[in-house]
């Protein structure tokens, strides 16, 4: 399994990725001279969620990555920090994009993987040549819909 080792503010992290090319499903390596599309997967997933789009060979005319996200799969950390938001995330991710090529990268965030992908495209836009997010989750509910809620249930 193909593992990028980084040191981030949060401590040291070992993220387990996967590539996707032309030629293979499971590649080892990016397939030269094709774009890439960077993945984020959702909460409590890990890169097992696109095995189908992975397989799918209309896909794979591209490069595709994905990663575990830090606590999913197989990426593992040394420690807990004692602050881990959005923005430790998408600084700590920023390593990741670099070993692939050179930014910027069109990004497809799925819930949970949203917010990291949005956070990066604030802090580090040259980092993002795009964002496609599906399911994105609000870091805030609004009003309006909490008090639906509260309201169907009493």
């Amino acid at each position: 399994m193909p593992f990028i080792d980084i040191v981030s503010s949060t401590g040291r992290v070992r993220f387990h990725y996967t590539i996707s090319s032309p030629l293979c499903a499971n590649a080892e390596v990016i397939e030269p001279g094709l774009p890439i599309l960077l993945f984020f997967h959702a909460l409590a997933y890990h890169t097992i969620s696109t095995v189908t789009q992975f397989s799918d060979p209309i896909l794979r005319r591209f490069n595709l990555v994905t990663f575990d996200l830090r606590w999913h799969g197989d990426t593992e950390s040394d420690a807990v920090p004692t602050k881990y938001g959005q923005e430790e995330a998408a600084r700590g991710c920023d390593s990741i994009y670099n070993c692939f090529a050179t930014p910027p990268l069109p990004f497809v965030a799925l819930d949970l993987g949203s917010i990291i992908a949005l956070q990066t495209a604030v802090m580090i836009p040259d980092q993002v040549l795009s964002l496609f997010i599906m399911s994105h989750t609000c870091l805030e509910e609004v009003s309006l819909v909490s008090t639906s809620v509260f309201n169907a249930i009493t």
